[in-house]
């Protein structure tokens, strides 16, 4: 019996997650940016070729830092920075992914994503949150 998933399998996992939180924000808080982080550190090239059509997704080393609002290094422009980190197995279609996202010092959250495997991919069920600043 599987009790972990391959490789391939947490990034496929880790890009539901992170595109579901892309949607959220694309569609009710638009920002200039998006930067993508896992475990507080950029993804691999290869992961972030995922998201090579999304042409305001960026990695997480592009944020200017030491600022309080989560703004592009380039542009000076704001953003947030969504995250995707530990990777639970729950069953051989179930996993689940802490994870969250950041605006400012007073703007984020950080809770645990239930995602399913489905015909279509690994989709998220549902976002519980666990604490929001």
């Amino acid at each position: 019996m599987q009790k972990t998933f391959s490789p391939q399998q947490v990034d496929d996992i880790r890009e539901a997650v992170l595109r579901y939180h892309l949607k959220h924000f694309q569609t009710k808080f638009p920002k200039p940016f998006y930067f993508l982080s896992i475990h507080r550190t950029d993804p691999k090239l290869s992961f972030m070729a995922r998201f090579r059509n999304e042409l305001t997704v960026k990695r997480v080393s592009e944020v200017k830092p030491k600022t309080f609002e989560v703004t592009d290094k380039a542009t000076g422009k704001r953003g947030v920075i969504l995250s995707a980190d530990q990777v639970r197995w729950i069953a051989a279609n179930q996993a689940k992914v802490e994870t969250g996202w950041h605006t400012s010092g007073r703007g984020s959250t950080f809770g645990t994503c239930l995602v399913e495997k489905q015909k279509s991919g690994w989709v998220v069920v549902y976002y519980a949150v666990r604490g929001v600043s």
